[in-house]
């Protein structure tokens, strides 16, 4: 989670580098201030403090002011941070649609996706979040909590927000785990001893497992028999697991 993140750490996660996110803190503290007297506070040659503070004048989160003939940097209102990524979603909310019309159409037999690593179980949660039909899952470990703390909390509020609904099958391990309390979520978990390591979506039509391992790897598949076949297997699952 991000409370449980120090400030440095949560700028960098935000993309700044460590230097870049150690002087904008500082300059937050210590208000108007002089170059030199920064570098030496920080312990940070001079001249990198100034190639720093450059930077952090493009990205719009430092200026200063001109006080006896000398510059003193101040830091710029923190929600410039938000304006990089507002930028960077414009650009690709318009990028999208053109790209969706360069894919080709795909035979229904034809539809296996394997994505690996964080940006696998964003794009499965990106998918989920657009869910119409209830969504079933089941082997549920709670690990990716761990692999994205930034981005569960935010799909969670996305995904109440949208009224989703869900039902969910837990390892006995993670029985008790957060997701199990939120009001849209129906959660029941396997006996103990019955616990596996891969995650089973069923979201419509398609059949995302996901494992996480010494990093995450999802496997999406796309056909409608499958799909339900795997439904056939919760139901099962759900009519002989406990209530949480």
């Amino acid at each position: 989670m991000i409370e449980s993140m120090g400030e440095r750490e949560a700028l960098e996660a935000g993309g700044l580098s460590e230097k870049e996110g150690r002087i904008y803190l500082e300059l937050l503290k210590a208000g108007p201030i002089n170059a030199n007297v920064l570098s030496k506070l920080l312990d940070i040659e001079r001249t990198v403090t100034y190639n720093v503070l450059n930077k952090l004048i493009q990205k719009g989160l430092a200026n200063y002011i001109v006080k006896d003939g000398k510059k003193l940097f101040n830091a710029a209102e923190p929600e410039n941070l938000l304006k990089p990524l507002k930028e960077k979603e414009e650009i690709l909310n318009a990028l999208i649609p053109k790209i969706k019309a360069l894919q080709k159409i795909k035979p229904e037999n034809i539809a296996v996706e394997v994505y690996e690593g964080k940006e696998a179980l964003k794009t499965l949660f990106n998918i989920a979040i657009k869910a119409k039909e209830e969504i079933l899952i089941f082997g549920g470990t709670g690990r990716a909590y761990k692999e994205l703390p930034f981005s569960v909390p935010q799909r969670e509020k996305e995904a109440i927000s949208r009224k989703l609904r869900i039902r969910s099958i837990f390892n006995y391990d993670a029985r008790n785990h957060p997701f199990t309390k939120l009001l849209i979520v129906k959660s029941r978990h396997l006996p103990k001893g019955y616990e596996n390591i891969a995650t089973t979506h069923i979201l419509g039509d398609m059949v995302a497992i996901h494992a996480i391992l010494k990093k995450p790897v999802v496997i999406m598949i796309k056909n409608r028999h499958i799909a339900r076949g795997y439904k056939n297997v919760f139901e099962f699952l759900w009519k002989y697991a406990k209530p949480s």
